[in-house]
């Protein structure tokens, strides 16, 4: 199976249920900005429905997202790879890799403090 990686290092969490990006920053990945669009949505779960008022209902996802119109990524949508929901709208998606016509099979999305400081054992690690 092939991996890909995107690093996006500039999206800033306001609060919890609001994201903004950094001006003048961009993603440090050879697959694309597939995030900026959701700059300054807010976060959507089932459970706590942040729709903006374009929203339809197919536009209700499995997971929680920044939920805008333009739905160009979720990374905590479905697992459906091997399935033949693959083309629908429901999987892991990054628009400008792949679009929603390849869902996924995992993601990481790891949240830090704003002035979080890595040590130099683990910059190293993360080089690797």
């Amino acid at each position: 199976m092939m991996q890909v990686q995107a690093l996006v290092k500039v999206a800033v969490i306001e609060s919890w249920f609001r994201i903004r990006r950094v001006r003048g920053s961009r993603p440090d990945s050879i697959n694309g900005d597939s995030l900026s669009t959701h700059s300054g949505a807010h976060f959507y779960t089932v459970d706590h429905p942040n729709q903006p008022k374009e929203s339809k209902p197919e536009w209700i996802r499995s997971g929680g997202w920044w939920l805008n119109h333009i739905m160009t990524t979720s990374l905590n949508g479905l697992n459906i790879l091997s399935t033949d929901k693959v083309e629908s709208m429901e999987g892991i998606t990054w628009l400008t890799f792949g679009g929603f016509q390849n869902s996924l099979a995992s993601t990481e999305i790891k949240v830090r403090p704003k002035k979080f400081k890595m040590h130099a054992k683990e910059k190293a690690l993360s080089n690797v």
